[in-house]
């Protein structure tokens, strides 16, 4: 009768514990950054960026998402066309150009892209610089949302192709 009684006890006690730790781990506090939306002035702020992609060329089209984390002077970028492929990761330094054929999948498609300074690639999501002075070749429009500081949508096309990078949200890090 004692023993049982023990057992009993040492089974509730198991319960009581389970239950405490799930819940624990249900109840945790989130903390997810803040929306950006006010002006980021300088491209030395670190911030993440994320957002969907589509480029079309010829009778091509090709999306998908992307995450930019920019920390110091290293920027972060993945590249995905859906949640089942696997994605492509790229480190670089804000001096450093990055190539707009990365967005595509190289192996089936042979096209000529412009490579863009990163820091400008960057200045064009926060809304800060339209590097089209720079690049004569590559036509670049804005597109702004009501009571937001940063583009919703960046526009970048020449002769052979467009590209449009939906901003979904931009938050300090």
């Amino acid at each position: 009768m004692m023993l049982m009684k023990q057992i009993l006890s040492f089974i509730s006690n198991l319960l009581l514990i389970s239950a405490l730790y799930l819940f624990a781990g249900c109840a945790s506090v989130s903390i997810e950054p803040q929306k950006l939306n006010e002006n980021i002035t300088s491209i030395n702020e670190n911030f993440t960026i994320k957002g969907k992609f589509k480029l079309s060329f010829k009778d091509s089209k090709e999306t998908g998402y992307f995450t930019i984390e920019k920390y110091k002077s290293t920027v972060s970028m993945t590249l995905g066309k859906n949640y089942l492929l696997p994605e492509k990761d790229f480190f670089l330094d804000l001096r450093e150009s990055f190539k707009l054929v990365e967005f595509l999948d190289t192996e089936k498609n042979q096209i000529r892209l412009p490579n863009v300074p990163v820091q400008s690639f960057l200045e064009l999501f926060l809304g800060i610089n339209n590097f089209n002075a720079n690049n004569e070749e590559l036509d670049i429009n804005l597109e702004y949302e009501a009571d937001f500081t940063h583009p919703s949508k960046v526009f970048i096309s020449t002769k052979e192709f467009e590209l449009i990078v939906l901003v979904k949200n931009i938050w300090k890090s």
